[in-house]
């Protein structure tokens, strides 16, 4: 039982990611509301995240993901230059305009749809 709980802890622990090289530095972030985040995208040049739930998400989906006004907010904290919004769902897909409100309410700097197979320059 100790060693499965110790994999979940290193699992859970990967669920940001920080690569910093040639000058610059990008940070991911996957289905988390990780509050760490803020600290380990600080100054980054591309901040990745998960867009895969609406602000009006009910409480068990906000245990695993962010909502966009909290991306918009860990984005300001950690002053990165530029915010990709990844692992679009359906229940995100066609909501543009309001995922962008809700994070442009804290958050001025360029945001970014990704798209299958897209690329994304830093």
């Amino acid at each position: 039982m100790g060693d499965a709980a110790g994999a979940s802890a290193r699992i859970l622990a990967a669920h940001l990611a920080r690569c910093v090289g040639g000058g610059g530095a990008v940070t991911f972030s996957r289905d988390t509301s990780n509050r760490t985040l803020e600290t380990l995208a600080e100054g980054s040049d591309l901040l990745i995240a998960h867009n895969a739930v609406r602000e009006d998400t009910g409480a068990v989906a906000l245990n695993l993901n962010m909502p966009p006004s909290e991306i918009g907010r860990t984005a300001a904290a950690a002053n990165v230059r530029k915010r990709v919004l990844s692992h679009r769902m359906n229940r995100t897909l066609g909501r543009e305009d309001d995922t962008l409100e809700h994070i442009r309410a804290h958050y001025r700097g360029p945001a970014t749809f990704a798209a299958d197979l897209g690329r994304i320059d830093p």
